[in-house]
């Protein structure tokens, strides 16, 4: 047969899928040149969201030629001890439920209560339950939370007798009911209590010799007897419960 009239080779599936992600890639590139992505603005938005995970991310890839560089760095020395402590908060938070299942399936241990009022030393920290409370909703009228359940709420004040700063979080505290069921803090508690002038005590410092008053809230299912167990910092199992009973 004439070569005029032989019919161009059709090219194979897998060839035609190579050209399909090279032309997607040059059209990648060709955007990422058109429409660069802006890390630093990127990093301020979410920094002023308080979303320090991703707020950190961002700034971790601002490039020395840019002109923000040096304040991204700033930035970073700033809320990467804030990161980190979230980071292991969570871990802790892991590792104690797991260390609460293995209790509960061993032998149980009589705990030690104290009383609300009494001065509670825990290592390097000493601790003062002053009050506790009950309540359906907590915030104002622009930042009110209610909770399914029903929040429970203490005041307490905390002394750091360490010889160093302390950044507490909810690792130094836990809330248990008589069956040892662990009850998380309330984020949306915790902002709702800032935005309407309420003190937490979530990542607050507090320097050696320093003592600070705010608020822990919980949501549990009901009014009920409850234990808040307060620790002696990151990484250390000393713990002492105070045995918080329904009014």
């Amino acid at each position: 047969m004439n070569k005029e009239f032989e019919q161009p080779k059709k090219l194979g599936k897998g060839k035609k899928i190579l050209i399909g992600i090279g032309i997607f890639i040059v059209v990648i590139v060709i955007l990422s040149q058109l429409f660069p992505i802006d890390y630093y603005k990127d990093g301020i938005d979410y920094y002023n969201k308080q979303n320090y995970v991703k707020a950190l991310d961002y700034f971790n890839q601002v490039k020395p030629e840019d002109k923000y560089y040096q304040d991204a760095i700033n930035k970073i020395k700033e809320i990467k001890p804030i990161v980190d402590s979230l980071a292991a908060s969570k871990k802790k938070a892991k590792d104690n439920v797991a260390k609460s299942d293995n209790n509960i399936k061993s032998s149980p241990v009589k705990a030690k209560y104290n009383k609300v009022g009494d001065q509670i030393e825990v290592d390097k920290f000493s601790y003062v339950i002053n009050n506790y409370r009950f309540a359906k909703t907590v915030g104002n009228e622009f930042s009110q939370v209610t909770a399914d359940g029903i929040f429970l709420i203490v005041d307490l004040t905390f002394r750091n007798n360490d010889d160093k700063q302390q950044t507490l979080d909810n690792s130094f505290f836990k809330l248990t009911n008589e069956s040892g069921t662990e009850f998380s803090s309330s984020s949306d508690g915790e902002s709702a209590l800032e935005m309407s002038g309420k003190e937490t005590l979530f990542l607050k410092e507090c320097n050696p010799q320093i003592q600070k008053s705010g608020l822990l809230i919980f949501e549990v299912p009901e009014k009920n007897v409850y234990d808040l167990h307060l620790s002696g910092g990151f990484w250390n199992d000393n713990t002492v419960a105070v045995r918080l009973i329904s009014k």
